[in-house]
């Protein structure tokens, strides 16, 4: 099958305009996008060996992706409308999708062959089951009807008439019990043989978006569009437990293998887990931006899939952790470092490496290899010759920066390291781990870590006063608390926050303290006295990263929602927003001259910004392999420059007739390929000089737009536009 680009916005939110150049072409105007689904992500299915992940899409194709490295195996097309349901036979042979083409269609999953089209209904196709036996498919449509399919020969072999939309469908464990969902608040249960109806859950209140058989088959789980879910026993009909928490529709239910837990997927933008005997939410996924549109739990019950209306596919561990994002090779953040003299970016996500990147070329320079499990935090020393890593393997390590090496492992904790921090004088170190302690390392001699004891929960946040005397750590009891370096003895508490503080900072000066916490919350403290100076809200999303400018003046706040503010200190207002990144912060913090903050998210971007006014310079994508980095439109280029090794992670897309919607051009296409070639909108000189060179990178901007201007009417778009050096 010829490989397909897969669509996303513009700079993942941060809208080009394709209207600043008004140049006629034959072909239609050219623009580019970075990788993803060409549409929302409407239905999920892990197949049952849990090596594969099956989704459907508003753009009307079905994708198979493998769970192990996030990659793309194919893509089925013949839908001619939107996928709204799939799932996998129990032997995983085939797929079964429903559209609003008001058709399902099987396919086989390792050919992708379309094996039958089942056409009768009359609206779409909102939901589909198969039996546990895989000789019967069950649809569910719009046209008020449930009709029971011959998987083998694709003959309709019964149908089931309603006074309302079909919503959602499930056969039981043992296959003799069809349950039905419906628009108006109900959900039926029918013998699968005669089609009898059995029993009847729920009153005609919000319309019955989604449900699902525990794997006992003594529970049904519903989900309405109220944003609530309700557990019902099957025996007695009676309500268990209901789930209560969501500010939107649920869109998606599951439940683990183990009956356990299940899990939500809301129009509020996050997923849920919940204890399936009490009803309890015990962890939220916060998919920040946009609604989770459907969810699936993979078999050995390790791992839950979220399909999401932001066009992404992503995969998250049942602590609730962010594993991996799906479509464009892009991975996950958790922490950032820059050196002192701003020439070294060390990036950190879910794998066990560290990227080290040369700001100035834009070059990967090597990996921090050596860890056992996800590297969650990293750090340099004052000197930049050194770095620190934290680990989920429960260990740090101390990094020779130059050489790549790992000088000395830090081995102490009893569960995974969540932060890092250098004293400033070289003699420390310290890290703090979800097993409540920070541990306080002399890295000058061989002592063991000295536990610093006092918090009841997990350790989110460390880090040391500009003297090295003091330790600051914020946890998710709700507090921070300060520790002398030197006898480990706790000095204050700082109680403030109604929920966990997650991110810790000190001033310049050492007078005072910044705690983000969980309640939207940065409060700045008096470190002499312990008082509270200033408390400033941040919306109403969690705070996930804060840093003080080298200058003291402003301080950077980082929340769950993407978004970070630059408050000024002395006035206590924000300064100025920084708006483009689509899921939580991961970290911000400023360059070591002050003029650049950068930021980073778990939406797999590293963003540079221009701290005076604001303005995106480059953005680098945290691709599992090579290099990619854009920047914004601009006069010369109206979907921005960008820089990569990888243009299979780029869309071409040309522009037709005024109104038109984009097509994308098949990679093959001799346009496509000019656009992509290194010379044309390929240009690392001119991706870089928007980093570290602005005015330069504005002149030849101007002299390109000025050449484009007088050669209006001849110019082509697949032809080079500058001749000389033009990219690496």
């Amino acid at each position: 099958m010829t490989e397909k680009r897969i669509a996303v916005v513009e700079q993942r939110g941060l809208s080009t305009t394709l209207g600043a150049l008004k140049i006629p072409a034959p072909q239609g105007k050219l623009s580019h996008r970075v990788g993803w689904h060409g549409a929302a992500v409407t239905a999920l299915a892990f197949s049952p060996d849990g090596r594969r992940i099956a989704s459907g899409c508003g753009d009307g194709l079905v994708r198979l992706w493998d769970t192990a490295t996030g990659s793309l195996i194919d893509e089925f097309s013949g839908h001619t409308g939107e996928v709204r349901s799939i799932t996998f036979s129990p032997d995983g042979t085939f797929l079964v999708s429903g559209s609003t083409d008001c058709t399902a269609r099987i396919w086989e999953a390792a050919s992708g062959t379309q094996t039958a089209v089942l056409a009768g209904h009359l609206s779409w196709v909102r939901a589909v089951a198969v039996n546990p036996s895989g000789t019967l498919l069950a649809t569910g449509s719009g046209d008020n009807s449930v009709r029971l399919w011959e998987m083998k020969s694709g003959a309709e072999v019964n149908f089931i008439s309603h006074y309302s939309y079909v919503t959602a469908l499930a056969f039981s464990p043992d296959g003799e019990t069809l349950a039905e969902g419906l628009w108006e608040g109900v959900a039926h249960l029918r013998d699968t043989a005669t089609t009898t109806r059995l029993m009847t859950f729920g009153d005609k209140g919000p319309a019955m978006t989604s449900l699902a058989f525990s794997h006992n088959g003594k529970r049904l789980v519903t989900g309405n569009g109220a944003g609530g879910g309700h557990i019902w026993d099957i025996g007695s009909g009676d309500l268990v437990a209901s789930l209560s928490g969501h500010g939107a529709s649920v869109n998606s239910v599951a439940i683990t293998v183990d009956d356990l837990h299940i899990v939500t997927g809301s129009s509020d933008g996050t997923a849920r887990i919940w204890d399936a005997a009490t009803g309890v939410c015990i962890t939220t996924l916060n998919n920040a931006l946009a609604k989770v549109t459907s969810v699936a739990i993979a078999p050995d019950g390790r791992l839950i899939a979220t399909g999401n209306g932001d066009r992404s596919l992503a995969l998250w561990d049942m602590d609730g952790r962010l594993v991996r994002e799906f479509g464009d090779g892009v991975v996950p953040l958790s922490d950032i470092a820059i050196s002192p003299d701003g020439l070294s970016l060390l990036v950190t996500g879910p794998a066990r490496t560290v990227l080290c990147w040369d700001t100035a070329s834009g070059r990967l320079l090597g990996e921090l290899r050596g860890h056992k499990e996800a590297v969650t935090a990293v750090c340099f020393n004052k000197e930049g010759d050194l770095a620190m890593t934290g680990s989920a393997d429960r260990t740090a390590a101390i990094w020779d920066i130059k050489k790549r090496t790992r000088l000395r492992t830090l081995a102490g904790h009893d569960t995974g390291v969540t932060s890092v921090a250098f004293s400033p004088d070289g003699r420390w170190g310290v890290t703090g781990s979800l097993d409540t302690s920070a541990l306080l390392w002399d890295l000058r001699g061989e002592n063991p870590g000295r536990r610093l004891e006092g918090h009841a929960y997990w350790i989110r946040a460390v880090a040391f006063t500009p003297d090295s005397r003091f330790i600051l750590t914020g946890a998710t009891d709700n507090v921070a608390m300060l520790w002398d370096a030197a006898s480990a003895r706790r000095i204050m508490q700082l109680k403030g926050h109604s929920d966990p503080v997650n991110a810790v900072a000190i001033s310049p000066d050492g007078l005072f303290a910044a705690t983000g916490g969980g309640d939207s919350h940065v409060i700045l403290w008096d470190l002499l006295s312990g008082r509270k100076v200033r408390d400033f809200k941040q919306g109403n999303a969690s705070v996930r990263a804060v840093a003080f400018s080298p200058d003291g003046d402003q301080l950077l706040a980082g929340t769950s929602d993407g978004l970070v503010r630059l408050w000024d200190l002395a006035a206590g207002k924000v300064a100025i927003h920084l708006e483009g990144h689509r899921k939580p912060l991961a970290a911000c913090i400023f360059s070591a001259d002050g003029k650049k903050v950068i930021t980073a998210s778990v939406d797999g971007l590293v963003n540079f910004w221009d701290r005076s006014d604001g303005t995106l310079l480059v953005t680098l994508h945290h691709v599992a392999d090579g290099y990619l980095w854009t920047t914004p439109a601009d006069e010369a280029a109206p979907s921005g420059w960008f820089w990569t090794d990888r243009p299979e992670l780029l869309s071409v897309l040309r522009s037709g007739m005024e109104g038109e919607e984009l097509s994308a051009l098949p990679h093959d296409d001799p346009a496509c390929s000019a656009y992509l070639d290194t010379g044309m909108y390929n240009r690392s000189d001119l991706t870089m000089a928007r980093l570290n060179d602005f005015p330069a990178y504005q002149r030849e901007i101007d002299r390109i737009a000025g050449r484009i201007s007088d050669r209006q009417l001849g110019w082509e778009l697949n032809r080079p536009l500058l001749t000389g050096n033009k990219g690496e």
